[in-house]
């Protein structure tokens, strides 16, 4: 029996003019549905974000045979959000979000979510610290592994940074080509301390274009950092050493060779916190990573984490340390390289902050320039006369646009009077030209209501575009 479904029900008559139009309204509002209702693509507009999402706009500027030329080089990272998520949960911590700028709601903001409602916030040394009240200590907000791995910026490798000696100072290690080989007692340590370098984590071709770009130099030397490294072991090999310092503590990971005692251990503070049995394989190369990430310590050999740990650290800051040992036999290394992580920062005087109830307190991973919770100021001005019924506006002195730090902003053209221009928290404009009061507020956080969506892919661009090809999922 064959079973048949006609297009029209009812008539044998075809009007493929009418289908078309059903078939094409159709796909409008199924489109209008997806666009406003499940997910939408953002463009990063702005830098806060880098380089886990890109927002830049770089020109440089070339001299030759007297003439300067300059190439503009644009990255503006596409997104999908989804627009689902904020009727069936709230946001979670480390998520990216987008959401409506609480100063300007005619902008949309997207940011990391590091506060949630109702706790005491702070940052210490790059980390993140909370507390439910006064009464409790303070505890280091510890990043899922899978963001940690977003995070991560990358200092040097081998693969593309110059030879390892200008890097790296070496003892026992001979370099044949970019491999690094070792016989009996070597060891490798970094000649230079180790900053939150606003060039650090970038893709390798977007580099030389951030010269171009306006930014202060950073001068916080960092503790949360990655060893990751391929290995190779002869069988005589009995123990290779790594070690992470930061001022007055010292975090060693500890992994047996084939000659070894079969252990994996993290030390801390010459103190064991954690141990398993496990060793290098002769003959075979392995991915050995030592991370050290808010007061988390963990070692992983080819993709199995084996020893994992929490602590505190006990001394003040100061310089950082990055050491690799190998004794006993000989140990190969083909591919090295040290990783950091975000290091968040006090800037603008940022503190201590407690997040209301409803509210959620977002920052940017461009930590040191991020435009986020820790620099929104509410400007309120109060007019002598009236504009438009209003004695009082209320806006941010972030808003969008070549005036970025100035609300209000001088507004002059021919043939019209000077005045101010004033833009208030939903995005209007008011053109003010009489005395006016006026004061400010810290204004760090963000309403509930005023999520949007879930940042979750990234899908643009491509080359040639763009220098990079920037695809994924977004943590």
């Amino acid at each position: 029996m064959e079973t048949r479904v006609s297009a029209n029900p009812g008539s044998e008559t075809s009007h493929p003019w009418r289908e078309n139009i059903e078939t094409a309204s159709i796909a409008i509002v199924m489109a209008l549905i997806l666009k406003y209702f499940t997910l939408e693509a953002f463009q990063i507009p702005t830098g806060s974000m880098q380089p886990t999402l890109m927002g830049l706009d770089a020109r440089v500027t070339n001299l030759s045979n007297g003439e300067a030329t300059v190439t503009s080089t644009k990255i503006f990272d596409r997104i999908l959000v989804d627009k689902l998520v904020p009727f069936f949960r709230d946001p979670n911590r480390w998520e990216i979000w987008v959401f409506l700028y609480p100063l300007d709601k005619s902008n949309r903001y997207i940011k990391r979510v590091v506060g949630l409602p109702g706790e005491e916030l702070k940052v210490e040394y790059g980390d993140i610290k909370t507390r439910k009240s006064s009464k409790e200590e303070w505890r280091t907000e510890r990043k899922p592994l899978n963001v940690q791995e977003s995070m991560w910026l990358r200092v040097w490798e081998n693969e593309e940074a110059g030879p390892a000696d200008q890097f790296w100072d070496l003892t026992g290690f001979d370099i044949n080509k970019n491999t690094l080989v070792a016989n009996g007692k070597a060891e490798i340590s970094a000649k230079r301390q180790i900053y939150d370098a606003y060039d650090d984590g970038y893709p390798t071709k977007v580099k030389p274009l951030l010269a171009a770009t306006s930014h202060e130099p950073c001068n916080d030397k960092v503790r949360d950092m990655r060893i990751k490294l391929d290995v190779s072991p002869s069988a005589e090999h009995r123990i290779l050493s790594m070690k992470l310092g930061w001022g007055g503590d010292a975090l060693r990971a500890e992994i047996s060779g084939p000659a070894g005692d079969g252990k994996v251990k993290l030390i801390f503070n010459e103190r064991e916190i954690g141990a398993k049995d496990g060793r290098l394989k002769f003959n075979h190369t392995s991915r050995v990573e030592f991370s050290r990430a808010d007061e988390a310590a963990w070692i992983s050999i080819d993709g199995e984490i084996l020893a994992r740990a929490e602590f505190e650290s006990v001394n003040s800051p100061g310089e950082n340390r990055v050491v690799i040992q190998s004794d006993g036999g000989s140990l190969t290394i083909p591919s090295l390289a040290l990783d950091r992580d975000v290091y968040y920062t006090n800037m603008n005087g940022f503190r201590t902050t407690t997040v209301p109830p409803g509210h959620y307190f977002m920052m940017g991973d461009n930590s040191t320039f991020s435009s986020d919770g820790r620099a929104w100021q509410e400007r309120t001005i109060e007019l002598k006369n009236p504009v438009e019924g209003l004695l009082k506006l209320t806006g941010g002195t972030r808003t969008s646009g070549a005036n970025s730090d100035r609300n209000p902003h001088t507004f002059s053209a021919p043939g019209l009077p000077r005045s101010e221009i004033f833009r208030d928290e939903w995005g209007e404009e008011y053109r003010i030209s009489d005395s006016l009061h006026i004061a400010d507020a810290a204004r760090s956080f963000v309403p509930r209501d005023h999520f949007l969506g879930r940042a979750f892919f990234v899908f643009w661009p491509w080359p040639p575009l763009a220098p990079v090809f920037r695809v994924g999922f977004v943590r």
